[in-house]
């Protein structure tokens, strides 16, 4: 067998060898990890460590249980909340207390507040009627005032009042103001000639 032969050959079994030892580290080290895992947790997805279950929260090294009150759920969060109300019941405390509804209202979509049906408005803790004024109409809105002017009129304090639209002008194409007719252009309040 050649030199260069024999020389290759030592290289080969050197690297693998080495490969052999970096496994072994590498096993030795994953296996170190996950002793020292404690109950109720498992290595993160990404990194080096671990993270406790859900419905545990980490603790000095240990993952300790969340009390979780009535009408909850554990969720998967780390730290700060560990826990949610279930839908119709909202946070107060260390406690889930149920949602009072009110008449003409529904939960809202995501189940921690209410909403009031349409033709109602929200005042303090209930759902009072929207009181419609002369030119207007229900609006969908599901805040502010529950109306809104019909076109050609514009809100001002509780009703709708029409608009005053300059000469040489005509309402927008929303119905809610008015612009100047070409060939004239805004100027002191009017439509003048440019």
């Amino acid at each position: 067998m050649s030199f260069t032969k024999v020389a290759r050959s030592i290289s080969l079994g050197i690297a693998i060898a080495l490969v052999g030892v970096v496994a072994g580290q590498a096993t030795s080290s994953a296996m170190d990890a996950a002793a020292n895992i404690p109950e109720n947790a498992i290595p993160k997805g990404y990194g080096i460590g671990w993270e406790c279950d859900r419905g545990y929260r980490a603790d000095e090294g240990r993952c300790m249980p969340v009390k979780i009150p009535m009408n909850a759920y554990a969720n998967k969060s780390s730290f700060g909340q560990f826990w949610n109300c279930k839908r119709g019941y909202a946070r107060k405390n260390d406690t889930c207390a149920e949602i009072e509804v009110p008449e003409h209202g529904y939960l809202n979509s995501d189940g921690d507040g209410w909403r009031c049906r349409r033709g109602f408005v929200k005042v303090e803790s209930d759902c009072a009627p929207v009181q419609v004024p002369a030119n207007a109409f229900l609006s969908n809105d599901t805040y502010g005032r529950g109306w809104e002017c019909e076109r050609g009129y514009e809100a001002r304090g509780l009703e709708c009042v029409s608009i005053d639209v300059p000469e040489n002008a005509h309402l927008n194409f929303f119905g809610t103001g008015w612009e100047c007719d070409p060939p004239y252009r805004f100027g002191e309040g009017k439509c003048v000639e440019q």
